[in-house]
């Protein structure tokens, strides 16, 4: 079975993640934020909205409602599923709104940043407004008793509190492997609320802390996962090919080459380029020697397998709790072992290209 799940194709796999939700949720969305029903009202919110929707409408990407309404059949509360899945896709749209104020981007998965189109204001606006409806929606909506409602509206106070600090320059950084754990855990958290905010609607802890230390473990991989194309390339990363190393940021294969037992000459030589002591220390020709020389990447995908092991093990855990469909163990297997897969295959072609 382990087989026939890794060989399925991940992209065709968020295809039809796109092609069963985006027409669903988007609608979900749009209730929570109160702009579907008529009346002066309504129209009110959407005309203070419109950035929000504008930028909903032109997103391509659901994966996360599938795992909430894959988790909310699972624990019987199909309901409570989708209305999580919808939330989760309002907060992640109003994170890619501010991503791309702060960073002055014009132009977000195909078509142009809605800040381009309605100005810096009015998107700022519809950000604090939505996600506003969010909370008011979570107080009011799942179709679960109240403290578990109140319970939910903690996670995602938890959750935002996370993500604000992993922006932080003192909090963010990762100066060894398990900083860079926590930040990954903080900087990539939507999963955490996909998965665990419906497991809070079946009372059962267990289920909810498994949940947990399965988003933990695939946010984990995530992170391990870009900063390796970084240095290994992609289909997507042809411009930011070695970005990180330009830019000096010690990230996962410099912090993993670190950790290693090597040459103090060269431990010397990483550490003066990366803390920005001497530019003409190190180039790229000469830290993709160290990888070679030291097994570096090798050492990268072995740290990625214990994570995808630790996301296995918790799917194990609540499979063990309640009788899980074979599709949901599918859909959550295939996307633990995917960042591994991906990033086996970039890693020899990098070796290909380097001896």
């Amino acid at each position: 079975m382990a087989q026939t799940i890794r060989s399925l194709n991940h992209n065709l796999l968020l295809q039809e993640f796109y092609d069963r939700f985006h027409q669903e949720i988007r609608q979900q969305a749009l209730d929570l934020i109160g702009v579907s029903r008529k009346g002066w009202l309504p129209r009110c919110r959407r005309w203070l909205l419109e950035p929000f929707i504008f930028t909903l409408e032109g997103r391509k990407n659901f994966f996360r409602t599938a795992l909430s309404v894959a988790m909310g059949e699972l624990i019987g509360k199909p309901g409570v599923g989708w209305i999580i899945g919808a939330t989760g896709e309002i907060a992640w749209t109003c994170a890619l709104l501010t991503d791309d104020l702060i960073d002055g981007s014009q132009e977000r998965e195909g078509h142009v940043c809605a800040h381009m189109v309605y100005g810096r204001v009015r998107t700022f606006l519809a950000i604090n407004f939505a996600l506003w409806r969010v909370f008011f929606s979570l107080i009011t909506r799942p179709p679960v008793s109240f403290p578990a409602r109140i319970r939910m509206v903690g996670l995602s106070i938890r959750l935002l509190l996370m993500c604000v600090s992993s922006q932080l320059p003192v909090v963010g950084s990762a100066g060894n492997l398990k900083a860079f754990y926590k930040h990954a855990e903080r900087v990539n958290n939507s999963n955490h609320w996909a998965l665990v905010a419906p497991a809070i609607a079946c009372g059962d802890r267990e289920i909810v802390a498994a949940a947990w230390e399965y988003a933990t473990a695939i946010a984990i991989n995530g992170k391990m996962q870009n900063d390796l194309l970084d240095y290994c390339g992609g289909s997507t990363e042809s411009e930011t090919l070695y970005r990180d190393f330009k830019s000096r940021y010690v990230t996962f294969p410099i912090l993993v080459l670190l950790e290693q037992e090597i040459d103090e000459s060269d431990r010397d030589r990483i550490e003066r380029y990366f803390s920005g002591h001497d530019g003409g220390a190190l180039t790229v020709g000469d830290l993709n020697n160290l990888f070679l020389r030291y097994r570096t990447f090798q050492r990268c995908l072995d740290l990625m397998r214990d994570q995808m092991g630790a996301a296995v093990q918790a799917v194990r855990r609540i499979e063990s709790r309640l009788e899980v469909p074979e599709q949901f163990s599918r859909l959550l297997l295939t996307w633990t072992w995917d960042a591994v897969d991906w990033a086996e295959e970039r890693i020899q072609a990098w070796r290909d290209a380097h001896g």
